[in-house]
């Protein structure tokens, strides 16, 4: 049997239509989230490894790239080539939330049933995976933007928005608690973030790993709104850390398996330039035992959450086009 491989998976989804890129970079949004939820109900934690699905919209198409393993390949293949899927009116609202906070401008929807008549249209269509377009598709871009009027007003405020970041950490770790946690860290804590508080808009701005001898730390930002709800977030998210259910041993034996499966050049590469670990797979796998896993999930804290305001100069693309990521 062959183990399974990481792998990235490319789709493009031609839009053929008279779209708002407004609403092309919404659905791509809207998409995406909806691409991460299948997965996490699919491949249910644990596995703690995180799949990466990012994407970007342009006027006449829309990119997917989904980071994941090869096993994983036919299921995701046909969700994401599946056309025909109703997007709840939620979702677009939380992922207009996330738009928002890309671009640093406020949204008005002024004809919703003109907006969801020009989603539902995208919905219709279908991603193809990379490597099977086989035809020449050239569309030259227009003059100017593409934006129907009456669908949305729009006003630049960036600061009406802000950075905030979590700092999840292991204190006093052991080598292999720092490995550990370099590999499930982001999985983990994206599927706590999922569950807890997705529903502010969330926009994924970016993770860092770094340890010592003292911690070692996921920093890992977001842009978003500004309310004062969301001084609360760290009380929901540390209630939602502490909860978190300990694995039993068959799937804690499981997840050192899939994390023995997927260390490769690229995994040390990164083991070293975060951590300052020289190893190698045979020193990688054999720290990747159960009882070293529930010894860093058990050890999980979030140590502390910093918001920075946003200003004009932080937002330097004013296009309505623009990329998602999970």
């Amino acid at each position: 049997m062959i183990s399974p491989r990481p792998i990235t998976r490319h789709y493009w989804l031609h839009v053929d239509g008279d779209i708002d890129e407004r609403v092309i970079h919404l659905y791509e949004h809207c998409f995406i989230h909806q691409l991460d939820r299948f997965l996490a109900e699919r491949y249910p934690m644990p596995p703690y490894p995180a799949s990466y699905v990012g994407g970007e919209s342009f006027l006449h198409y829309i990119y997917l790239a989904v980071d994941c393993c090869t096993d994983m390949v036919p299921a995701i293949d046909e969700y994401v080539t599946q056309s025909g899927r109703a997007i709840p009116d939620t979702v677009v609202r939380s992922c207009l939330g996330e738009v928002e906070a890309e671009l640093g401008t406020r949204y008005t929807v002024m004809n919703w049933t003109g907006l969801r008549a020009e989603l539902d249209q995208l919905a219709r269509m279908r991603f193809i995976p990379s490597d099977q377009l086989d035809r020449l598709i050239y569309t030259p871009e227009p003059d100017e933007e593409n934006c129907h009027r009456g669908l949305f007003r729009m006003r630049r405020r960036p600061e009406l928005f802000e950075k905030m970041t979590t700092s999840l950490v292991v204190t006093n770790p052991t080598v292999a608690e720092m490995i550990i946690f370099r590999l499930i860290a982001r999985g983990v804590w994206w599927q706590i973030t999922r569950q807890t508080v997705a529903d502010l808009g969330l926009y994924p701005n970016g993770a860092i790993v770094d340890g010592s001898k003292e911690q070692v730390t996921l920093r890992q930002s977001f842009l978003l709104r500004r309310r004062p709800i969301h001084r609360r977030i760290k009380q929901r998210l540390s209630s939602a850390l502490a909860s978190l259910p300990t694995p039993n041993q068959s799937s804690l034996d499981g997840l050192a398996t899939r994390l023995k499966e997927l260390i490769d050049d690229r995994t040390l590469i990164d083991i070293h330039s975060d951590l300052n670990v020289l190893t190698g797979q045979a020193g990688v796998s054999s720290l990747l035992t159960a009882a070293n896993i529930r010894q860093v999930l058990t050890k999980l804290e979030l140590a502390e959450i910093s918001y920075q305001p946003r200003r004009e100069d932080d937002y330097t693309d004013k296009s309505p086009s623009g990329g998602a990521s999970r």
